[in-house]
């Protein structure tokens, strides 16, 4: 059976891995904006930061996976107080050769700066950025990948039949709970949910949601309801709350950062709310009640 990616065939025509890397980001380390002239996905593995793709910033934390289309310029600003561990993988989906000379590469990086600047998409699975959340497999999958890389990058037919099992694994993710509901507003009410872990850290209204949603404030609150089984606020809040408990067992970090993390600044707010929700106080709960 062929693994599909919309219309791509991922087992007669598949991707092309250029390049597998990890890489550590130091605190506080920034980059420049590039132009990848590959399909890019990186994934979090530990610390945060944001990462910029064209206009779109994305507040990451382990977990996160990014998809950048060809040739979207890319920042990346690990956290001021925590390091920032990165996978990269690198995807051709078209015919591609490494260019031989310095006047050459020149040539593809204006090509590629020409084809973002002017909304050109290449032959890929989507053509937009976006973010999921990974559950597991698509870390071990890239895993496997960078191994192979690094063991064997001139073994064609294993590389690119690992990249077309993560390919296919990304697009599940995606489309994770879409199936599941009947609603006809399901896959919007998933997309938002994925985007609303992705940014939690930020100051977020339900007009935020409608707006971005395109849905009046009314609907987008029934869909939640009807998919998820919570208004959007109280989806978010609850988000908030579970990434809370995750970082007061595995970090030392103090109550108010990681409330300003989970996008509650106030101290004394995130510390009721905490206790209102969970039933203990934070530090408590570090302790390990709750």
């Amino acid at each position: 059976m062929a693994l599909r990616c919309g219309s791509l065939d991922l087992l007669a025509s598949p991707p092309r891995i250029l390049l597998a890397n990890c890489y550590g980001w130091r605190a506080g380390e920034t980059t420049g904006p590039h132009y990848d002239e590959s399909v890019l996905v990186t994934i979090i593995d530990s610390g945060r930061g944001r990462v910029v793709i064209g206009q779109t910033p994305f507040d990451c934390r382990a977990g996160t996976v990014l998809h950048a289309p060809w040739a979207s310029p890319m920042h990346y600003h690990a956290d001021a107080r925590e390091a920032m561990a990165t996978t990269s993988l690198h995807f051709a989906f078209r015919p591609w050769t490494e260019p031989t000379s310095p006047t050459l590469r020149a040539a593809r990086a204006a090509d590629a700066r020409q084809r973002c600047m002017s909304g050109r998409p290449g032959t890929q699975p989507w053509d937009e950025v976006f973010a999921v959340r990974d559950r597991g497999d698509l870390r071990e999958a890239a895993r496997r990948i960078v191994c192979a890389w690094s063991a064997h990058p001139r073994r064609h037919l294993l590389l690119r039949g690992l990249a077309a099992e993560f390919i296919d694994a990304l697009a599940a993710a995606r489309a994770t709970g879409s199936a599941t509901s009947s609603h006809p507003l399901a896959a919007t009410v998933r997309g938002l949910a994925t985007w609303l872990e992705v940014n939690m850290s930020w100051q977020i209204s339900r007009a935020d949601l409608a707006a971005r949603s395109g849905l009046d404030t009314t609907t987008l609150t029934e869909a939640f309801r009807a998919v998820l089984g919570r208004a959007p606020i109280d989806w978010l809040i609850e988000a908030r709350m579970r990434e809370a408990r995750a970082l007061l067992r595995t970090t030392h970090e103090a109550v108010g950062v990681i409330g300003r993390r989970v996008g509650i600044p106030d101290p004394f707010y995130f510390s009721k709310l905490f206790k209102r929700r969970v039933g203990v106080a934070p530090l408590r709960y570090r302790a390990g009640e709750g």
